[in-house]
């Protein structure tokens, strides 16, 4: 297998990690909002919180071998890109694991009871675990030894232009479905109960992610369209160097409604604005620095594998 297709395969495993990480973000949004979630107690409701910081931490290490294929690989299949989309697959999984097993104590807690909620969510957790960690881990002692030697030697490759283009899409695909989806929950919560008796602070905030959102879904689209309505269809440089602006553009407008969401959703289930400012700050400069900051300076500290 050459490395342009070793990276591409890596990039659609992003992409299916992904959109199951997007669909439970979208869940823990809204779930917030929901008539019974002000009768949770505290414990579970700091859980719900938890888990959504859990699956934002799963979702950024996703999308981070994305902007590094576009800003400091520039499409090139290198080793770097792929020691990177092995390390950032690993990263998401722990976290995943976590949130997925919190959501269902929390939810089994509202109809059973305590100590079967967290056996069953402690269940799930040991048993992500050792079906995406223990089960390679042991099987690595007698397979893939081979592979794994091959892989360690294997050069860096020129993509060519239509495989560049492929993959400039797929990486719009892995974040598309996310922001669609937030979209949603978030043209939902304006006919909640709950949210409208949120202050005018938190409103606004809301607001401004919606219309964040939009303008992502808005760059995440026009590759395409500019690729079927200008080329139809063909190979072009320029199809690729609009595509990848726009795709890495919309990673910004991205983080920032996801870090006002969650500070909308953390400060309506804690009770507690600062404390939720605070979280919400940290989102943000933790996705914006993993997806724009540490591409740029890899790409201008020359620290490409050549």
């Amino acid at each position: 297998m050459s490395t342009v297709e070793k990276v591409k395969i890596g990039l659609d495993e992003c992409r299916m990690l992904a959109l199951g990480v997007q669909v439970l973000v979208g869940f823990q949004f809204h779930g917030v909002f929901q008539p019974r979630f002000a009768d949770l107690p505290p414990s579970s409701k700091m859980a719900q919180i938890v888990g959504l910081l859990l699956l934002l931490a799963s979702l950024g290490a996703l999308i981070v071998p994305s902007t590094q294929h576009i800003i400091a690989e520039r499409f090139r299949a290198t080793r770097r890109i792929e020691t990177i989309l092995t390390r950032c697959l690993d990263l998401s999984l722990m976290p995943l694991a976590a949130a997925l097993s919190l959501d269902v104590g929390v939810a089994l807690r509202t109809s059973m009871d305590d100590a079967f909620a967290i056996a069953v969510a402690a269940a799930i957790f040991v048993t992500a675990l050792g079906l995406w960690f223990a089960w390679a881990l042991v099987a690595r002692s007698s397979k893939g030894i081979q592979e794994r030697k091959m892989a360690a030697h294997r050069k860096s490759e020129e993509t060519p232009l239509p495989k560049q283009i492929e993959q400039m899409l797929t990486e719009a695909r892995t974040v598309l479905p996310g922001a669609q989806a937030l979209l949603g929950f978030q043209l939902t919560a304006f006919l909640a109960e709950s949210f409208a008796r949120l202050s005018s602070g938190l409103k606004v905030a809301h607001v401004s992610a919606l219309l964040f959102v939009a303008v992502t879904v808005l760059l995440l689209m026009t590759p395409a369209a500019y690729h079927r309505i200008l080329y139809a269809g063909e190979d072009s440089q320029d199809v690729l160097r609009v595509g990848s602006r726009t795709v890495t553009f919309a990673t910004f407008p991205l983080s920032a409604a996801l870090a006002l969401d969650t500070y909308v959703v953390s400060a309506h289930a804690l009770d507690a604005p600062v404390a939720a400012a605070w979280i919400g700050g940290v989102v943000f400069c933790g996705l914006t620095g993993a997806w724009l900051v540490y591409p740029v300076l890899a790409r201008a500290t020359h620290r490409t594998t050549p």
